[in-house]
């Protein structure tokens, strides 16, 4: 139940659309692609490359358990029983060998896979009749081969006894001189050594391996004979690694395909994620401010390791600031020119439409429309009463915002007939706001999503009997609008920067208070330039 419950949850939660999810699933989709690729190639080459069934061997260990030619005088010497020796005897130059079989294929080699002579075995042929004994001495897995069965998979050749060739004959076989002893007894008994020793056929799965114990009188050669069905028998070598140069780099030309086929058809959420050694510095426009923080909000999401610091002044002073390097991008409603700066060396970047309206005191009513003209006139201090303008009994206490506000310079430039200024300014959008709502007979501008969220103490009204709705914008009827810009440096390699604005740019859509750049037609814009 928990799980089907966790299940359900994420299956809610997952939108491949959302910032956060799609910037996961970019990181992941490029490191698959990155690390999948030469993984897959070198891995799928190594498979390949290995033959499907293939039993290798090799020496272990070759060492002597005694050379009384080598250690004459410390009395040392080796008694061995077993295989060709069945009573306990003493030996010189015998050899203790470790020979190891593994399965190297890629595949399982079954019992019936071994074959010499017709059976399903393995035969270790020496080059002389030299070998005393063999045995399984381990096996990989340990469970391989049961250790009750281990000696009956070894089959050693069968010895005739001669009477041309006793163990007292052979100068490699020493007897005990102590008559007495149970050896001397056996001392004319004749004695043959192996020639040859058989390997009952095992299942091995990939990687098993069976370790077979030899001991022979003295170094002598050994061959094997038979062969794996489907497969090969070949000496051991180590495996080649799996990631070689040239693996690599065809896995990183896949990776690169892989993802310009990502980026080119749009297989996965486009994601406007930069990085930066430093923060993105951030100021200007008021009126455009909480449009900026929650836009950097939203882009953090899906980038969480950017460091945006947005903050608020002015389009004046953020152009300003920008100029002299204390910012990375200013947002203003307005040019360098319009704000009385001659900077040459500062890039626009179109955003959005900002849309603003006039705001009156929730006190005066009657009054839900005025005219450019009507405007101009209160600025200038030609009306002073609202009566004048078919309103309540009141006088008309106009604010403006200050110098520097691409707020003002719009309302300037495009509402009011000729300049004219009112005796109060503020400073921000929302000391306007705060002004107009609590002074009775105000009258003020801002734009329009702040004045719909302070619509208990303001009222928007129409200009020219046109309200500010997009519409009215777009097709040039509603004046009160600007070009909502963010600069940069010149030619500005700070790619944090230019992808918040390009993801600000693309974010922004047609609403109450923003219109979408690329929903205006550019014969209106370019008569409001």
């Amino acid at each position: 139940m928990n799980t089907l419950l966790i299940a359900t949850t994420f299956t809610a939660s997952f939108n491949p659309s959302d910032p956060a999810w799609s910037f996961w699933l970019n990181v992941l989709t490029i490191a698959i692609a990155i690390i999948g690729p030469p993984s897959f190639v070198s891995l799928s080459a190594n498979f390949l490359s290995k033959p499907r069934k293939q039993l290798s061997y090799q020496t272990e260990s070759d060492a002597a358990l005694i050379d009384q030619r080598k250690d004459l005088g410390e009395d040392m010497s080796v008694t061995l029983k077993g295989g060709a020796l069945h009573e306990p005897t003493e030996v010189d130059d015998a050899r203790l060998i470790m020979f190891k079989l593994t399965n190297t294929g890629a595949d399982i080699i079954h019992k019936e896979d071994f074959s010499y002579d017709e059976k399903q075995i393995l035969r270790f042929e020496f080059m002389e009749a030299k070998l005393i004994l063999c045995s399984v001495h381990h096996t990989e897995p340990d469970n391989l081969i049961p250790l009750q069965s281990r000696q009956e998979v070894i089959h050693l050749d069968v010895l005739e006894t001669k009477d041309t060739h006793t163990i007292t004959h052979d100068p490699h076989i020493i007897l005990p001189s102590h008559a007495s002893s149970k050896l001397a007894r056996s001392r004319h008994t004749p004695f043959l050594l192996h020639k040859h020793v058989d390997l009952a056929g095992r299942t091995l799965d990939k990687g098993d391996a069976i370790i077979l114990k030899f001991v022979t009188q003295g170094k002598v050669k050994m061959n094997i004979q038979g062969r794996i069905l489907g497969g090969k028998i070949v000496p051991y070598a180590p495996p080649p690694p799996i990631f070689t140069v040239p693996r690599v780099l065809l896995g990183l030309l896949l990776a690169f395909a892989i993802i310009f086929g990502i980026n080119w058809f749009g297989l996965f959420p486009s994601n406007y994620c930069a990085l930066s050694f430093s923060p993105i510095n951030i100021s200007g426009s008021s009126a455009f401010y909480s449009t900026v923080q929650s836009q950097a909000n939203t882009y953090h999401q899906g980038c969480p390791f950017d460091n945006l610091n947005v903050q608020s002044s002015d389009s004046s002073t953020g152009l300003t600031l920008l100029e002299q390097g204390h910012l990375d991008i200013a947002d203003s409603e307005i040019t360098p020119q319009m704000a009385g700066h001659t900077y040459t060396d500062l890039e626009e970047h179109q955003v959005a439409i900002i849309v603003f309206t006039i705001i009156i005191n929730k006190q005066v009513t009657g009054v839900s429309t005025l005219s450019q003209d009507d405007i101009t006139k209160i600025y200038n201090g030609q009306y002073i009463n609202w009566k004048q303008l078919k309103g309540p009994n009141m006088p008309i206490v106009p604010y403006e915002r200050s110098s520097g506000s691409g707020t003002q310079a719009t309302f300037i430039n495009y509402v009011l007939r000729h300049p004219a200024h009112a005796q109060t300014a503020e400073s921000s959008t929302q000391d306007v706001l705060d002004a107009v709502g609590a002074t009775r007979g105000a009258i003020g501008y801002v734009d329009l999503g702040s004045a719909d969220q302070a619509n208990s103490t303001v009222t928007p009204i129409d200009i020219n009997g046109a309200a500010p709705t997009s519409g009215l914008v777009e097709n040039g009827t509603y004046p009160f609008w600007a070009i909502e810009r963010m600069y940069t440096q010149q030619n500005t390699s700070n790619a944090l920067a230019l992808s918040f604005i390009t993801y600000t740019r693309d974010h922004i859509k047609t609403g109450n208070t923003f219109i979408s750049i690329a929903d205006m037609p550019p014969s209106v814009l370019e008569r409001h330039k």
